[in-house]
């Protein structure tokens, strides 16, 4: 921490000072906090980030009503007034439509459970395979027919399928302290066989 005041600066009158000891910063209604910090590397890298504190949580009275009636509407037995996506996947097709299947029939002996739940632990808790669908609905009831849909490989308005994309390889290149340009690495792929190695791109 710098001990005295840089004379290349004019602080006087700037709105600037030099911090030389930690202080609270707390928040304020007035204005919003924000924050410079500088990096200057050895290697000639220099950069410079504002940053900017987050703003305050927002309350919206008409949402948290909506839960609210949603929640009573399920307890007397109506319907929520939220869609919740449960997710559900397989290893392929033919895996998607079986665990579709086992899940409405599960649902079905289960209409009283609290579909948030559900979907959080399907989201959460259970491992993601490539072939994938979400089922929008507002609670368990709703979830079996889409299900049922699903498992039997018919078309549902509530229900959306696709395939996960492999993630690419990665490689990393460590060419020293010297000038970098772009593209480099193609040279290395065509004269080093272990760059090159396992079909490696650039």
């Amino acid at each position: 921490m710098r001990e005295r005041p840089s004379e290349r600066i004019e602080w006087d009158g700037s709105g600037l000072s030099l911090l030389q000891e930690a202080r609270a910063w707390p928040r304020s209604a007035s204005r919003v906090r924000r924050a410079g910090v500088s990096s200057f590397g050895i290697s000639g890298t220099n950069a410079h980030v504002v940053l900017e504190e987050a703003p305050g949580r927002l309350e919206h009275p008409g949402v948290a009503a909506e839960v609210a009636a949603g929640g009573a509407a399920a307890v007397q037995g109506g319907k929520p007034g939220l869609t919740l996506p449960l997710l559900v996947s397989g290893r392929d097709e033919a895996a998607l439509r079986a665990q579709a299947g086992r899940y409405a029939d599960w649902l079905s002996g289960h209409g009283d459970v609290d579909w948030s739940s559900v979907v959080r632990t399907a989201a959460l808790h259970r491992t993601q395979f490539g072939s994938r669908a979400a089922v929008s609905v507002r609670d368990a009831t709703e979830a079996v027919e889409a299900l049922r849909a699903l498992g039997e490989g018919r078309s549902h308005a509530a229900v959306s399928t696709g395939e996960a994309r492999a993630r690419g390889r990665v490689v990393f290149v460590f060419p020293g302290q010297g000038s970098q340009w772009r593209a480099m690495g193609r040279a290395l792929l065509a004269e080093s066989p272990v760059f090159a190695k396992d079909d490696c791109s650039v």
